[in-house]
């Protein structure tokens, strides 16, 4: 048997020792807890960033959306505008053309409308010549 002192002394060295594996455990658990807290704040913020990356997502094809539907309805509208303005040009010529004959009518008297149509006539028959002659040329030339 162990003499009290001595006894006491290894009672005293294994307190030492519990002392100091229970301060050691509780630096390592105090560090795995900072680790821990760091890690939950990590995937926190990742959660969130994820979330936001995808709000960005769907805003953008929301938008890139909205961005083809404008274009479509300008193209659209620049092409209504464009056959207005072509259906204005055509009343406009055809009403300039009405009030041209109307003036040549009134102002042309019938020796100068009869002198108009020969020249349209020689005009026309000139033009079948030519093509006549471009013809026989092209005929020649085989």
């Amino acid at each position: 048997a162990l003499p009290i002192s001595e006894g006491n002394k290894a009672i005293s060295d294994a307190k030492a020792n519990a002392q100091v594996m229970k301060e050691q455990l509780e630096e390592q658990l105090a560090k795995y807890e900072k680790e821990l807290s760091e890690l939950n704040d990590f995937i926190s913020r990742k959660e969130k960033l994820e979330r936001d990356l995808e709000d960005t997502k769907a805003a953008l094809v929301r938008e890139r959306r909205e961005n083809e539907q404008s274009l479509q309805d300008l193209e659209r509208k620049a092409m209504q505008e464009k056959e207005r303005l072509k259906r204005e040009m055509m009343d406009r010529i055809r009403s300039t053309r009405e009030e041209i004959v109307k003036l040549t009518d009134k102002q042309l008297d019938a020796t100068t409308k009869k002198t108009i149509q020969e020249n349209e006539q020689m005009s026309s028959e000139l033009s079948f010549q030519s093509k006549e002659s471009e013809r026989l040329i092209k005929l020649n030339q085989r």
